[in-house]
């Protein structure tokens, strides 16, 4: 079986889980006698666990090697921190285009948080996903692109860990930064480079998120969430401002990496620029494209 088959294969299998939670076990399991946040989140990490557990199971792959573990250097740890702090205002604008189009169905899962302590919700929207997400998609599916170009394999792992979200809004977002995490992944050679973004990203905008909810009337926050020429300008300006910023810092970044740790000699992360058999786009991958369009339409 070629390795971007079965990077998309494992995908798919990730997203039927996914499917099969939200629209048919849930429905038993929001009957149980717990607290229906809690059980998300339980849920959340048996549902990247069982597919990972099955990758090694049958691939017999190394985990150090698949996962990329790798100690960063503090320089990267410093300019991981400052391009995920800097960026979010181009993602702002980014999910701000997105939420024209697709209704915003992230506003109402935050309502829901906002009755939990900022503890919970720290760690169950920024540092379980962090971690499950990268492992799986950083880890199994990234992997698996390596004996195609980098560009590629960043473009196409990053369109399915857009996919994954089922949710149009998030999708364009999700997309972009899981382009974005590759390249820290594959500049670094370690996944705690896609685990400290991803964390630094979704632990911001939670906290955020659960200021506003818990300091606004539920009223004046759904009339926050709604898109507007404002907002709009607004997300466009600060992403006009720190643009310059972010690209110098982006540049630093892979001029460091260049320079000092050579990983494009690696061999854990050898992006072949040669031309080979082994495809991006197949089956795997348009079943998912499938079921994606098919949840967008009908979600609208």
């Amino acid at each position: 079986m070629k390795k971007t088959y079965t990077g998309n294969l494992f995908a798919l299998i990730l997203i039927l889980i996914m499917i099969f939670y939200k629209y048919f076990l849930s429905l038993i399991v929001i009957k149980l006698p717990f607290s229906k946040v809690i059980i998300t989140v339980f849920v959340l990490i048996i549902i990247y666990a069982l597919p990972i557990i099955f990758y090694f199971f049958t691939s017999k792959a190394s985990i150090a090697d698949t996962f990329s573990i790798k100690k960063l250097k503090p320089v990267n740890i410093l300019l991981v921190i400052l391009i995920s702090v800097i960026i979010q205002p181009l993602l702002m604008l980014i999910s701000t285009f997105s939420a024209i189009i697709f209704p915003n169905n992230i506003s109402s899962v935050f309502e829901i948080y906002s009755t939990y302590p900022l503890w919970f919700v720290i760690v169950s929207i920024a540092i379980i996903p962090a971690f499950c997400e990268e492992l799986f998609f950083r880890g199994i599916v990234f992997s698996n692109y390596r004996n195609v170009s980098f560009f590629k394999a960043a473009l196409a792992c990053g369109f399915i860990f857009g996919m994954a979200h089922m949710d149009g809004q998030q999708f364009f977002y999700a997309f972009f930064m899981g382009t974005i995490f590759c390249y820290l992944v594959y500049k670094t050679g370690s996944i705690f480079a896609s685990i400290i973004s991803h964390f630094i990203i979704n632990c911001s905008q939670s906290m955020i998120a659960y200021g506003i909810y818990n300091t606004s009337e539920i009223s004046s926050v759904a009339t926050q969430t709604q898109v507007t020429a404002k907002t709009l300008l607004t997300a466009a300006q600060y992403t006009l401002v720190t643009l310059p910023l972010l690209m110098l810092v982006f540049y630093i970044f892979h001029r460091y990496n260049n320079k000092y740790l050579l990983l494009e000699t690696e061999e854990s992360l050898d992006f072949t620029l040669l031309p080979t058999n082994d495809k991006v786009i197949n089956t795997p991958l348009v079943i998912n494209i499938i079921i994606f369009i098919y949840i967008l339409f009908i979600s609208l």
